[in-house]
């Protein structure tokens, strides 16, 4: 056999291996990407039980607080019926609410008047059982008469040691569920489903019937366990893959099927491109071991050549025994230099995967402090609603409970806001107002307004504070001087020392704020003005907030050509935090101001606010202050209001059913002519919301939520301004 013909075979041997691995790879390849979207639908499948288990949940809870009803308790049957209705109103999702005895007869529908004709609870004949049990339950889909559409009813019991029993019951307009399962925005041909306890269909996407039999493969699988993935078929017939999730709280499920052809046609393609570039690599080795095998077997034919003419004697046959060798070697380091290459990229991808789980890890610990934060508000402002509710007749207890809504309430709009202007800064989107100010003045009505409300209670702070003039938007170097101020007091326990100093230093206006509280680390210092970053805090979070006033602090100074540095000489020895503005000539002080006409005199305002809350507390707040005031839930009310009521002024809302504050102020305008004034009170707080709201036709705009002090000013400020008393 020839020379040639061996370095074919072992060629072939060599290719041998490697198209193994490559069929196995692309076999694991397909099975990956199967996983992949089999992990991938399982989750969507948990996140929408999620919400079902949250929406059933909070159905659950209104029921038992409407459970704790005084009317109840009394067994004052028309005072429970007012109860029940005022729930059911604050609840679209729900058909009714009735209340039934334990002969499952109906002494309660929310949905009809007080003494009609109720008839029996829903399955009444499971009302002992339900009442023995003593636990909430959901029930499953049924046509009820009462209703007249598909619904489902949720239970609570009430038990009391003297005086009948109760079962309180809600039924659930399914179109709720619709709606969630529509909002997964699923690919078209997915089909994702929501089944009651007796694998019955909720809903559906694509539709079918409430109450319709779910197909048997998902009914199989939701009856062995929690959750899982299979292949079966849907109603419809067709051939899918299935996740599932099933709830041990309502015994719901949740399935999302996608088509099998959906699912291989994707992991094929992955495997057929990396199939392709397996046969190509193997071709091309094939063709280079023939290449090389020509290359080796061309000199050892010259060299028999070579020997055979000497063995005949021949001196000056020329010897071409050596094989061209380099260029192996050349390969072999083309392969190490591959290798290396391979090398780096797994160290960048390593690299590049930490940075992600770092940044996703900082977006979860971002989100947890978030919610921390906008609950602990939440929770106060809830409790104080239950402790209005319960306490109308002691009057200390509204004060306090009125400056606890207060707080909180101030607290959750400073969170929004330093949101709102951070991403503002971030984008670009701010715009700033440079006048001639003087930092240190800034710094003194600070500090004024916060001694006065007893911000600095339980801390030494002292103030030195000499005139440095500089450009700058007043408001927000004194947004810049409060988020100092406040990261001193949070980080400095009681009876620590907080000093504020503000001087010129050369071309420089410095402001310095120093406290000998928790102090900075060495790592924290280099990071403390990046957004979100906070130092080790206790589950408690005594010290609060986002991690964003530092980083407000740096991007504003940054826009008036100024910086920010921290400074500390470790944990637990204090902290200074310096900011630099470039300084100015002092200018002229500003001539006297013309004095405020106010608003002390009674007058005639118009509230034009759709949500009925907010409408009656500021309407309550207004004939407070002695004013006349007459309200509208929309445009054409409000339109037939001043017809009659003839207002000096009006508060708008701009997200009007309807119309819209624009358009209406519009209208207001031309009926009312220039004399009137015209603000608008809205969630929009935007530049561009204040410059549209403007150009309408408004004379103010004002961002919800509005205190009573802040309404006040702010109406004092554009009396004056107008030069005219409303």
């Amino acid at each position: 056999m020839l020379l040639r013909t061996h370095l074919y075979i072992l060629a072939a041997a060599t290719m041998l291996p490697l198209t193994v691995f490559s069929a196995a790879v692309l076999v694991q390849l397909v099975d990956r990407e199967v996983d992949l979207v089999r992990r991938s639908t399982m989750e969507r499948t948990r996140a929408v039980m999620s919400a079902v288990d949250a929406e059933l949940q909070g159905s659950l809870d209104a029921l038992r607080a409407l459970a704790t009803s005084r009317a109840l308790e009394r067994g004052d049957l028309e005072g429970f019926h007012d109860d029940a209705r005022r729930v059911l109103g604050s609840h679209s999702g729900w058909l009714t609410v009735t209340l039934a005895d334990a002969s499952g007869k109906l002494v309660v529908d929310a949905a009809k008047p007080l003494g009609a004709e109720l008839g029996t609870a829903i399955a009444p004949e499971t009302l002992p059982t339900f009442l023995l049990r003593r636990q909430p339950s959901v029930g499953d889909v049924a046509q009820v008469p009462l209703a007249r559409v598909a619904s489902v009813p949720v239970r609570v019991a009430v038990l009391r040691d003297a005086g009948p029993a109760y079962v309180i019951t809600a039924l659930l307009n399914l179109d709720s569920f619709g709606a969630l399962l529509r909002g997964q925005r699923l690919p078209e041909g997915w089909v994702i489903a929501i089944a009651d306890k007796q694998r019955r269909f909720v809903a559906r996407i694509p539709h079918r019937a409430p109450g319709e039999p779910a197909a048997p493969g998902f009914s199989a699988a939701l009856a062995q366990g929690l959750e899982g993935w299979y292949r079966a078929r849907t109603v419809e017939g067709r051939d899918t893959f299935q996740a599932f999730t099933r709830s041990e709280a309502s015994g719901w499920g949740v399935g999302i099927a996608i088509p099998v052809d959906e699912v291989w046609s994707g992991a094929w393609r992955a495997a057929a491109a990396m199939g392709a570039g397996a046969v190509f690599s193997i071709a091309v080795g094939v063709l280079m071991a023939l290449f090389f095998a020509r290359r080796i077997a061309a000199p050892i034919g010259s060299l028999a050549t070579s020997a055979r003419a000497l063995g005949a004697g021949s001196a000056d046959v020329p010897i071409q025994a050596r094989a061209r060798v380099d260029e192996v070697n050349e390969v072999a380091d083309a392969l190490a230099a591959a290798a290396e290459a391979v090398r780096a990229r797994e160290q960048s991808l390593v690299s590049a995967d930490g940075e992600l789980r770092a940044a996703n890890r900082a977006k979860d610990e971002f989100l947890a402090t978030l919610s921390h934060e906008l609950r602990n508000p939440l929770a106060a402002i809830s409790m104080s609603a239950e402790v209005l509710r319960h306490s109308l007749a002691d009057q200390r207890v509204i004060l306090r409970t009125a400056d606890v809504l207060e707080r909180q309430s101030g607290q959750m709009s400073r969170l929004v806001e330093d949101l709102l202007d951070m991403s503002r800064i971030t984008f670009g989107k701010v715009s700033i107002d440079p006048r001639p100010m003087d930092l240190a003045q800034a710094v003194e009505r600070i500090a004024g307004t916060w001694r006065a409300s007893g911000r600095f209670a339980g801390h030494e702070v002292r103030f030195d504070l000499a005139p440095a003039w500089i450009l700058a938007d007043s408001g927000r170097v004194e947004q810049v001087a409060a988020n100092l101020l406040d990261n001193a007091l949070k980080f400095t326990p009681r009876d620590g020392q907080v000093a504020v100093r503000v001087a010129r230093e050369g071309g420089v206006a410095l402001l310095e704020v120093s406290d000998t509280g928790r102090g900075l680390s060495a790592s924290l210092r280099d990071s403390a003005f990046d957004v979100f970053v906070q130092g080790d805090q206790s589950l408690d979070r005594p010290a609060g907030g986002l991690g964003i006033g530092l980083a407000l602090v740096r991007r504003i100074a940054e826009l008036h050509g100024g910086s920010a540095e921290a400074h500390s000489q470790g944990e637990g020895r204090g902290a200074t935090f310096v900011v630099r503005f470039p300084a100015i000539d002092e200018a002229a002080p500003p001539g006297p101001a013309s004095a405020s006409i106010g608003i002390a005199a009674a007058r005639r305002i118009l509230v034009v606010e759709d949500n009925d809350d907010s409408r009656t507390m500021l309407c309550t707040l207004l004939r407070a202050e002695g004013h006349t005031v007459s309200e509208a839930s929309d445009a054409a009310s409000a339109l037939a209001a001043i017809e009659t009521a003839r207002p000096d002024a009006a508060l708008v809302d701009i997200g009007l059913p309807g119309m819209s504050g624009y358009t209406l102020v519009r209208q207001l305008r031309e009926r009312l002519g220039r004399g009137a004034l015209l603000i608008a009170l809205t969630g929009y707080g935007g530049d561009a919301d204040r410059r549209r709201a403007l150009e309408a036709g408004f004379d103010l705009h004002l961002v919800k939520p509005v205190d009573g002090e802040r309404l006040r000013s702010a109406l004092e400020d554009a009396v004056a301004a107008r030069g005219t008393a409303l």
